[in-house]
């Protein structure tokens, strides 16, 4: 399939309005600013523009009969009250006018839908050479076989490709990409790596230790320290994620978090390296597998493992500046050193929580399984962190994942079966069979079991503190036995949202942390 460029000479205009020819199929584009500040980018020939902060997304369906034009950043606008404005990037004088040549300059993306044999063709052009760093990608679930990876533009003015095809009918997604200059704004970074530093540390990348939610992760050696290397994926976890990490973890330290080393921010390379934790994530240890190669950790270390974890998040929550609400509290990162100590891990997700505020309003993120009622609505606080808590206790004390599709479907929800046992004073039917010592404390097991029922309250404001959660699990307080003993929400009144919230746009995949 022959890649096609755009003419030269269109090049020189700000603004392009390519020929169009109709397409049978269309296509929808998904706009993301993945920078730390707010962006205004425009399309052709869809018509008007769209201000992005940092984080949101603006989706285009771009129908049959659409066969080309361009999309091009834009930066500093200022707008009067009659729509007219300036931006600093330059759009030849604003909004969507553009009458001649000479002004600031910009970067376009051109497309072409279906134009040449049923092939969608991009480009990106430096127009005048200003470097506004963009990316197109395909979406993963169109992509078919003849479609590459994307195309960048990374900074300051260099390709990784000049041409993406893909067959008609693909989707894509559009990425304002972080330049070098923002992770010069960041305070308190951690040690910043070369990519060749970490390509010799790790070996070529040889030595996989699992895959993350957002790409692989290697094994390697940098001077005496072993360390854990984190691949993010270009589709995975974005620029906003990847800067939320350094930035969060790279400023805090407690016993139970992973430490952050350091990074590497290279053109479309993004690392992450961190402490090596020997006994890998604690979804190995507890979960029953069929080879039985895993021993299963016993009660003491799953009931030491629950409080390590419960002041990680008593920190994060009420000793620093502002909440952290991690927002993917799971066993997968969970990470467990030599002595079987746990390291909460992974906070590409995390979301920081003014304190003069209760809840904020967020795209949907974490992992389905973990994720608590109220984010159907969008508002949440780090009461969300306690939920998914609560769930991670119940799989450490029965041995089993939330969701097992090998099960009856009586059985494959183990919050549901919760709900069912604690009715029938069963809840003895839940622990562990394949660990003697999990039936020898059962009192004990039981009384953990209530601790996750209160954490598992469908109503967030009857879910404790995690401060509370550590003194319960410490012996100084007991667990709130008032609660209510349904654990799966039937309706929006029952998440404790009041009822007029706005619901917000559809969350993006790369929002949604996947399995290990």
């Amino acid at each position: 399939m022959a890649a096609v460029s755009i003419s030269p000479a269109l090049h020189l205009l700000p603004l392009i309005l390519l020929f169009l020819l109709a397409t049978n199929e269309g296509a929808t584009l998904n706009i993301t600013n993945q920078c730390s500040y707010t962006v205004w980018p425009a399309i052709v020939p869809m018509g008007g523009g769209m201000q992005l902060d940092p984080g949101k997304w603006w989706i285009l369906d771009m129908p049959a009969g659409t066969a080309a034009g361009c999309v091009w950043a834009r930066t500093g606008c200022i707008f009067d009250a009659k729509g007219n404005g300036s931006c600093q990037t330059g759009d030849c004088g604003g909004m969507l006018a553009c009458a001649r040549n000479g002004q600031p300059p910009n970067t376009v993306a051109e497309f072409a839908l279906g134009r040449f044999n049923n092939t969608d063709v991009f480009n990106i052009s430096l127009v005048l050479g200003f470097n506004v760093p963009m990316e197109f990608l395909p979406m993963p679930a169109q992509g078919g076989p003849d479609c590459n990876k994307g195309i960048h533009c990374n900074y300051p003015m260099d390709y990784s490709s000049s041409t993406l095809t893909c067959p008609t009918g693909t989707n894509y997604q559009w990425r304002r990409e972080m330049a070098e200059e923002e992770l010069g704004e960041l305070q308190g970074t951690p040690m910043r790596f070369t990519f060749q530093q970490l390509n010799v540390a790790t070996e070529q990348f040889i030595h996989k230790l699992g895959e993350g939610g957002f790409g692989p992760v290697f094994k390697g050696q940098f001077g005496e320290d072993i360390i854990a290397v984190k691949c993010l994926d270009q589709t995975g976890q974005g620029n906003t994620e990847f800067l939320a990490e350094i930035q969060t973890i790279g400023s805090i330290h407690h016993i139970n978090l992973v430490r952050l080393i350091g990074f590497c921010a290279e053109k479309s390379y993004k690392l992450l390296v961190y402490e090596y934790m020997p006994k890998g994530s604690l979804d190995r240890w507890i979960y029953s597998r069929g080879d039985n190669t895993t021993p299963r950790l016993d009660w003491r270390m799953r009931h030491k493992i629950i409080i390590q974890i419960a002041k990680a998040l008593s920190y994060l929550h009420e000793e620093c500046m502002d909440i952290i609400a991690h927002l993917d509290v799971k066993p997968q990162n969970i990470l467990l050193d030599d002595d079987f100590n746990a390291k909460l891990s992974d906070f590409g997700l995390c979301k920081l929580i003014n304190r003069d505020k209760s809840q904020v309003i967020t795209r949907m993120r974490g992992t389905r399984g973990y994720l608590a009622p109220e984010w159907l609505t969008m508002q949440i606080s780090e009461k969300a962190d306690v939920y998914s808590f609560g769930i991670v206790i119940m799989e450490i004390v029965s041995g089993r994942k939330n969701l097992d599709t090998s099960l009856f479907e009586e059985s494959m929800h183990l919050i549901t079966l919760l709900q069912e046992k604690v009715k029938c004073d069963c809840l003895v039917d839940l622990i562990d069979k394949h660990n003697a010592t999990m039936q020898v404390h059962k009192e004990e097991v039981i009384q953990m079991m209530k601790l996750a029922m209160w954490c598992l309250q469908i109503d967030f404001k009857k879910r404790p503190k995690m401060s509370q959660v550590v003194e319960v699990l410490e012996g100084t307080m007991n667990a709130d036995t008032n609660i209510d003993h349904n654990f799966v929400a039937t309706s929006p009144a029952s998440y404790g949202i009041a009822g007029n919230v706005m619901f917000s746009s559809p969350p993006l995949a790369s929002g949604l942390s996947g399995p290990r």
